[in-house]
């Protein structure tokens, strides 16, 4: 074979490669009888793949050998599976650590998007690129190179202009490792809860000129699709999810900081009876000083878990510790036999309830 049709041949093969994401498709209709099934035959929309979730992790994790149902990008995956038939490699694998080339991404997105193109024979991605020239999502000034790895501070840029986003810089650094870099794109992307970045003792990193992941981009794509779909319910759901979780990584760094009571909170903690009188002898009025519990178990220890103790309390959404008692009784409760009863220091039966009530006193 000469040199020249073996080049037209391997190209010919990219093409057919790449077309794999795109035969599976007819109309927005899946040929696949198994996907298919999952939506009884109604065009998939973000909506729709939310509520199909379940059996989409399902269907995804036995397509693809290299993801489990726990990983944390199978379920955006799943979506992407739903809406466009993204596919893996002729292996059955997904590979989602691979680095994701800058042409793929803006395939992707806009397949996702539902702006699906014919592949050109020549240049597989030229009629993408076209495609998000017309939608201002990139420009010649951009000076992109479409067979380059995508990198991070790229892809939020192009997430924002495929949402008609405008560019809006924060008034200060938001991300502690973009300095010296334009950064308007990736803060308009922060301020609308469409990326966060790495979060840990209360500093964010973003790692702007980073190389995507192919899970990454699954991420950063479903996640523009929800906004579009409805921006305000995208960002409240958004808003008390990334609250939960940089909590949660205050908590295990150490540096949560439980916020003050307000006055209306105080009022009602002190109404409480207990509150009323100092008690000596709550259980068995046995122990240990000030100085002698910091003696044995370190004041280093004792301030980790007040912390702790406070951050958890504050967890369920303010509310005072009688609820807090209340369901720790329950679920307390589930690990007991019934009728087991206790017996007190003078000998005295107890029963459950009572000896429980006195443990959530302590």
């Amino acid at each position: 074979m000469k040199r020249k049709e073996l080049i037209q041949a391997v190209s010919l093969l990219l093409v057919l490669f790449f077309v794999l994401v795109n035969v599976n498709y007819v109309n927005g209709v899946s040929n696949d009888p198994a996907l298919n099934s999952i939506f009884n035959g109604q065009e998939p929309t973000i909506k729709l793949v939310n509520d199909k979730i379940s059996s989409l992790v399902s269907y995804s994790s036995k397509k693809f050998k290299d993801i489990k149902a726990g990983d944390w990008y199978t379920n955006n995956l799943s979506k992407l599976v739903g809406l466009n038939g993204i596919d893996g490699y002729n292996d059955g694998t997904f590979k989602p650590k691979n680095p994701i080339k800058t042409a793929e991404f803006i395939k992707l997105m806009l397949a996702a998007a539902g702006y699906r193109q014919e592949l050109d024979k020549d240049v597989w991605y030229k009629n993408y690129i076209t495609k998000a020239k017309e939608l201002g999502i990139v420009e010649d000034s951009d000076g992109y190179v479409f067979d380059e790895s995508m990198i991070r501070k790229d892809m939020a840029k192009m997430i924002c202009k495929m949402l008609k986003l405008e560019p809006q810089a924060a008034g200060s650094l938001v991300f502690s490792d973009a300095s010296g870099i334009d950064t308007k794109w990736i803060d308009t992307a922060f301020n609308e809860y469409l990326i966060r970045g790495y979060y840990s003792k209360k500093a964010r990193t973003f790692k702007p000129l980073q190389t995507a992941t192919r899970a990454e981009v699954t991420e950063m794509i479903v996640r523009a699709l929800e906004y579009r779909d409805n921006p305000e319910e995208y960002r409240v759901k958004m808003k008390a999810y990334y609250k939960e979780i940089e909590r949660e990584q205050d908590l295990t760094d150490g540096t949560y900081v439980m916020p003050p009571l307000t006055q209306a909170q105080r009022s009602r903690l002190n109404s409480y009876p207990e509150n009323q009188k100092v008690e000596t002898n709550v259980m068995s009025g046995q122990y240990m000083s000030n100085k002698e519990v910091v003696k044995h178990f370190t004041q280093a220890y004792l301030m980790d878990l007040i912390r702790k103790a406070k951050g958890y309390i504050e967890a369920d959404n303010n509310v005072d510790y009688h609820v807090v008692d209340l369901t720790y009784k329950n679920e307390a409760k589930k690990y007991l036999s019934t009728g087991f009863k206790y017996i007190d220091k003078n000998g005295k039966k107890v029963s459950q309830d009572d000896e429980l009530d006195k443990v959530v006193k302590w």
